[in-house]
């Protein structure tokens, strides 16, 4: 059974040649979807800066 989509956009982003195959190195190694991996490290990130993120609105 498919994941329900969740509320997003779409974002371009320029990084480091390197980073990029971290990420996509452990990716292949958990069978974590990339996107998965970057938003909880930007979530982390922001977390560390004192930055709320609202929560998202569920339906029911």
């Amino acid at each position: 059974m498919a994941r329900p989509k969740k509320d997003g956009k779409k974002m371009t982003v320029y990084m480091e040649t390197s980073v990029l195959e971290a990420i996509d190195d452990y990716s292949a190694k958990t069978h974590i979807p990339k996107t998965a991996i970057v938003e909880e490290a930007v979530k982390l990130y922001l977390s560390q800066q004192n930055v709320e993120i609202p929560q998202q609105k569920t339906e029911n």
